[in-house]
């Protein structure tokens, strides 16, 4: 039986016996889902126009088959309830989706009686979750790796705890006091990694609290280089030709700015340059060294939580160019990364004047 053009959002043919109206009702209460109806004996009737394009066939080459040819592992029950499938004998962790091309998907299915004057219809419903099972992987693997880096430095905290309670007495006063350097160093290293998970959380929510105000750029910058001046060894280099007003959360634009030229003086570079440039509309600052650079294939993952980028050192955590992105963003603007001939790297931030 045709279905007629005013009921299009249930595509197929229904089998005899079955009214469109009938089918469309039922369907209708889950049309944002795939929806498979089926008879008293399990077989199919009817299918909406989202299981079309979710299993890949027409209506007319499933009516009369059974679930199993859309579900993968699973059998259909015998005797009272033998239109569901039975899916407990199935050696997979979860219900997955067969399309007419092979491919397979994790679904989630919903099964809905009916009676009706023409007997008991099922109404069965399914759900593409592939996107749903990448984001619990994504937030799995989060996770892992938050521990495994914070493992680091709190494992050196109990190691340098331990050497301080058995050897204290026996230790020089230049080992102790090394011991309590480092002790403080790891301590503040674990600390500034739970204050970045913490940051970069409640920004990926929307919670994060900024303080948006005008910053004069050129004082900004001259700040953060002279709180954290280069080592020794590198040479640095800075200008910027005129003052320039923007708008930014002082405090944060300084943390991704100082995270920057760490990576920067990490990079094994001889020379680092910071250098502002104002625009119409926006200012534009750049931070650039000559050290050994982003290898290539590291260059799309950059800006992952995580990622291993070519200075991380022992010191790094990988969270620090995410979490500055997503700041540089809050106030408007945007954080990208250039590499540099023969070598190097170049960071580019570009932030909305106020002037």
């Amino acid at each position: 039986m045709r279905t007629s053009d005013r009921e299009g959002s249930i595509r197929g043919s229904l089998r005899r016996g079955i009214t469109p109206r009938y089918v469309l009702e039922l369907a209708l209460e889950v049309m944002s889902d795939a929806v498979v109806v089926l008879n008293q004996e399990g077989e199919i009737v009817g299918l909406n126009r989202h299981a079309q394009e979710l299993f890949g066939y027409r209506a007319e080459e499933l009516l009369g088959e059974y679930l199993e040819v859309l579900v993968i592992d699973a059998a259909r029950r015998r005797g009272p309830g033998g239109r569901e499938l039975d899916l407990t004998r199935s050696r997979l962790p979860e219900p997955l989706g067969r399309r007419r091309d092979g491919s397979r998907f994790p679904i989630d299915i919903g099964f809905q009686t009916i009676e009706t004057e023409r007997g008991a219809m099922t109404l069965t419903t399914f759900r593409d979750i592939s996107e749903r099972r990448q984001i619990d992987k994504m937030k799995s693997d989060f996770i892992q790796n938050a521990a495994h880096e914070l493992r680091t430095p709190l494992a050196a905290v109990a190691g340098l705890v331990s050497v301080l309670s058995q050897h204290r007495g026996s230790m020089s006063d230049d080992q102790l006091d090394n011991t309590l350097i480092a002790l403080q160093k790891q301590g503040e290293r674990a600390r500034g990694m739970v204050n970045n998970l913490l940051d970069l959380t409640q920004l990926q929510h929307g919670h994060l609290e900024l303080a948006i105000e005008d910053v004069a750029i050129r004082a900004a910058l001259e700040s953060v280089l002279e709180g954290h001046p280069a080592p020794p060894e590198i040479e640095i280099e800075f200008q910027m030709a005129e003052e320039a007003i923007i708008r930014v959360d002082a405090r944060r634009l300084t943390q991704v700015i100082v995270n920057l030229l760490t990576n920067a003086y990490r990079s094994g570079a001889a020379r680092v340059r910071i250098e502002g440039a104002s625009m119409r509309k926006q200012v534009l600052i750049r931070v650039e060294d000559d050290g050994e650079g982003v290898s290539p294939e590291l260059r799309d993952g950059l800006f992952e939580p995580f990622s291993r980028g070519f200075n991380r050192g022992p010191e790094g955590s990988g969270l620090g160019l995410v979490l500055g992105r997503d700041l540089v963003e809050a106030f408007g603007g945007d954080l990208w990364h250039e590499p540099v001939e023969p070598h190097g790297s170049r960071f580019n931030i570009r932030v909305p004047r106020s002037d």
